[in-house]
């Protein structure tokens, strides 16, 4: 049997190289970030469905405020006016009577802890961990674990987290997918925005949400592997 001389070999080497990297881009079912637009419907006018008020903890540093501010407005941008989210104040600090007026109006309070508040989710083995969380679907609290997320994070965990109480269970693969990731989590999809319309009485033909615009294999439903993603676990979203 004739030997492979070396050039023949490196070059063999190589091509087996290549098909490997080329099997993982096609079998990766992650989208890219800032792949996506927004639908343009008519901006209603009318009076709104739901206007919902909230008050936003202290604790936050200016960035984090910035990155709450643009998941509000991003969701305004969906709901198109039919339902309202008004940030009313972002020096929230425990206050009994803003506490009360909340209630009240039937608004939301954005609150920051550390993993090691008692009210954290303890973590499953195989879960993953818990980045954020909401009392319950529709409720009116959220949680950050502050700790635990990295600064470009913050957008779209509340992103997903808004989304809950809005009223959206954990759907589709995108916003509302079970497993943290930033490309998934940066705009409000349709199967997120049906999800929400619905809870909300109003129609989702009335909204906005972004279309994909990287390639079809980003539309397929990830795997559960949790080699690069963080689990936001349904039973914290029920508490």
């Amino acid at each position: 049997m004739r030997m492979l001389t070396p050039t023949l070999l490196f070059l063999i080497v190589l091509l087996i190289g290549a098909l490997v990297i080329g099997c993982s881009l096609l079998m990766t079912s992650e989208p890219q970030l800032g792949m996506y637009s927004y639908t343009h419907k008519r901006h209603y006018h009318g009076p709104a469905v739901r206007v919902i008020p909230i008050w936003v903890d202290k604790n936050f540093g200016s960035a984090d405020h910035l990155q709450i501010d643009a998941a509000v407005g991003q969701w305004n941008y969906a709901l198109n006016g039919y339902v309202v989210l008004r940030v009313v104040d972002n020096q929230f600090d425990m206050e009994v009577e803003k506490i009360q007026e909340s209630q009240r109006r039937n608004g939301w309070l954005f609150m920051k802890i550390d993993a090691n508040n008692p009210m954290v989710p303890v973590q499953k083995v195989g879960v993953g961990v818990t980045l954020g969380f909401a009392n319950k679907v529709g409720g009116n609290h959220m949680y950050l674990v502050r700790d635990r997320l990295d600064n470009d994070a913050v957008f779209g965990v509340t992103m997903h987290e808004i989304g809950h109480l809005l009223g959206a269970e954990h759907v589709g693969n995108r916003l509302m997918f079970k497993h943290f990731s930033r490309a998934r989590f940066q705009c409000v999809d349709r199967a997120s925005l049906e999800a929400v319309a619905h809870y909300q009485g109003i129609s989702a033909d009335d909204l906005n949400y972004c279309v994909d615009k990287g390639n079809e294999a980003s539309n397929k439903t990830p795997s559960d592997s949790k080699d690069d993603v963080i689990d936001c676990p349904v039973e914290s979203d029920h508490l």
